[in-house]
């Protein structure tokens, strides 16, 4: 299948390209800024990217999310990742074009001869989703919703059949603290970044008909071994023997996430054709991810207490996993800092 992955060499995205290109999909990264070599990287004042920080608990850092595709593995890991050399393989795989999230243009020669669309790219302040908008909510809204909605149309009207759009957990902000996340729920969000999600899905779905399968899918914050790395600062603090807040968040890892959308891709329409799926994996905390951590590297400083996870609302995953979904939970997760431990370079304390 021929697929068009915005917001491909982001945060989310790299794991999402990994996985296509894996499955023998043939798949071509929609770019704001195409590189000038494979070897130039991009420093643009905004970034775009997936929902790598769509839980509050557990924000990115501000390394730049348009990072060239064969820069996005720092350091090989030894478990749980992919080498350098893969990714610069899977770079060599993959073709890219200029795409962009302007709702003025016209960029349906973009998918000519494109099967599937997936839409990750978000435009937003480095390492912010919620209040990603700095001081201009319109232009947020304009291109995040008006630029998605208009991208979608796009595909539609050039006969792409396939779109999957990355969506948040950011849906149900403000929804009481405990309660049980469901599809089905009645949503109001509180937030700007979570009305212009729960807004594009249903656009998304609007679009839906026998010959353009929509789905949405609802992500908790996202994890991976892959450099640079949301937790990077958190690491970096903990090694140097700063205090850390003791906080707690859901998570799944991006190569989950990334095997969810490669289901949804691939699973027969009549089962996802206009819906919404969550996807979440494990509860953890500061606590919980730095120990692991100090095991791992033999660093030791006080650890945060443990948080109270009775706070944090679970996604129901259940109608995902019907379709045959599952992660990889905290084998997983200790796993992934094992290997994020080996190829760090903390500070010294």
């Amino acid at each position: 299948m021929k697929v068009l992955v915005s917001g491909g060499t982001g945060l989310v995205g790299r794991y999402v390209v990994e996985v296509l290109v894996a499955a023998g999909h043939a798949v071509t990264l929609g770019r704001r800024h195409l590189p000038i070599s494979p070897l130039v990287g991009e420093m643009p004042g905004r970034a775009e990217g997936g929902n790598a920080g769509a839980n509050a608990a557990f924000p990115p850092s501000a390394s730049p999310l348009l990072t060239p595709l064969c820069h996005l593995t720092v350091t090989s890991p030894p478990q749980g990742g992919r080498s350098e050399g893969a990714s610069r393989s899977i770079a060599a795989q993959t073709t890219a074009l200029s795409l962009t999230l302007d709702p003025t243009l016209d960029q349906r020669q973009h998918f000519a001869g494109i099967d599937a669309f997936i839409h990750l790219a978000f435009d937003h302040l480095p390492g912010r989703y919620r209040g990603g908008e700095g001081d201009d909510p319109v232009r947020f809204r304009k291109l995040n919703h008006e630029g998605s909605v208009k991208l979608f149309e796009d595909a539609k009207a050039a006969g792409v059949k396939r779109c999957i759009f990355l969506s948040s957990r950011a849906v149900y902000d403000g929804v009481p603290p405990g309660t049980l996340l469901r599809e089905d729920m009645a949503l109001a969000p509180d937030s700007l970044y979570g009305q212009i999600k729960l807004e594009s899905e249903q656009a998304l779905a609007a679009l839906s008909s026998s010959s353009f399968i929509t789905t949405s899918l609802r992500a908790t914050g996202v994890y991976g071994h892959h450099r640079p790395n949301k937790w990077d600062a958190l690491f970096e603090d903990y090694c140097a023997g700063k205090p850390v807040a003791s906080r707690a968040g859901s998570e799944v890892h991006g190569d989950d996430l990334a095997a969810a959308i490669l289901l949804l891709l691939e699973h027969n329409p009549d089962a996802v054709n206009g819906k919404v799926f969550n996807i979440s994996d494990i509860v953890t905390d500061t606590y919980e991810i730095l120990s692991l951590h100090a095991r791992a590297s033999g660093v030791s400083h006080p650890l945060p207490a443990p948080a109270d996870h009775s706070m944090v609302s679970i996604m129901d995953t259940t109608q995902l996993k019907t379709l045959g979904w599952q992660p990889g939970g905290r084998e997983r997760l200790t796993g992934t800092l094992h290997a994020l431990a080996q190829t760090a370079q903390p500070s010294s304390p």
